[in-house]
C-alpha cells in the first residue's frame, strides 16, 4: 500500500510531549519559528526552520478549521438557543477534531487508536439518543399543537390566528 502523503519531520522526530510543546509556542502571538528552532535545540533535536515552518502552517491551518467550526456552532447555538443544539454543536466540533486527528495518524491500530474509536462510538451513541428526543419532542409539539387549534377553534378564533399559533408551537410554515 503506497502512502501519497509526506509526514512532517517534527511528527516523526519529536515526542509527544515536545510537539505539544510547538503547537502551544505556534498558538502564543510573538514566538517566530527562529524561536522554536532555538528552543528545540536547547532540548537535543535539530530541526530547520522551514520544517519547523511547513509543520506550523499545517497546525496553524487546523486551528483555522476549527475556529470556522466553532464559529458555525456558536452561530446555530445562538441562533436556536437550546441545550439539545448546543449539545449538538459541541458533538460535531468533536467530530470534525477526531477526523483531524486520524488523517494525522500514521499507524492505525495501537492503543491510542482504539481509545480514540471508542470515544467516538459513544458520540455516536449519544447522537442517536439526541436524535430520539428531538423526535420525541417535535411529537409533543405536534400533539401540543393539535390540542391547541382544537381549542382555539371553540373558542372562536379565527383559521388565521390558529395557523400563526401552530407556526410558533411547532416553528414551521404553511
Amino acid at each position: 500500500m503506497s502512502k501519497n502523503r509526506s509526514h512532517s519531520s517534527i511528527a516523526v522526530k519529536l515526542a509527544p510531549e515536545d510537539i505539544e510543546g510547538i503547537n502551544i509556542k505556534l498558538a502564543t502571538p510573538g514566538v517566530t519559528y527562529g524561536d522554536i528552532v532555538r528552543w528545540l535545540a536547547g532540548k537535543g533535536y535539530t530541526v530547520s526552520k522551514s520544517s519547523v515552518g511547513r509543520y506550523g502552517k499545517d497546525f496553524l491551518a487546523r486551528i483555522e478549521r476549527l475556529k470556522v467550526v466553532e464559529e458555525k456552532a456558536k452561530a446555530i447555538v445562538s441562533e436556536v438557543g437550546d441545550a439539545l443544539t448546543m449539545e449538538e454543536a459541541a458533538s460535531k466540533i468533536f467530530t470534525q477534531k477526531v477526523l483531524e486527528h486520524l488523517l494525522q495518524m500514521d499507524d492505525l491500530s495501537g492503543q491510542k487508536f482504539g481509545t480514540l474509536m471508542m470515544a467516538f462510538s459513544k458520540l455516536q451513541g449519544s447522537s442517536v439518543i439526541r436524535e430520539k428526543l428531538q423526535a420525541d419532542i417535535q411529537k409533543k409539539a405536534s400533539a401540543a399543537a393539535d390540542t391547541i387549534k382544537q381549542e382555539a377553534r371553540k373558542g372562536g378564533l379565527s383559521e388565521e390566528v390558529i395557523k400563526q399559533i401552530e407556526e410558533r408551537v411547532l416553528g414551521i410554515v404553511r
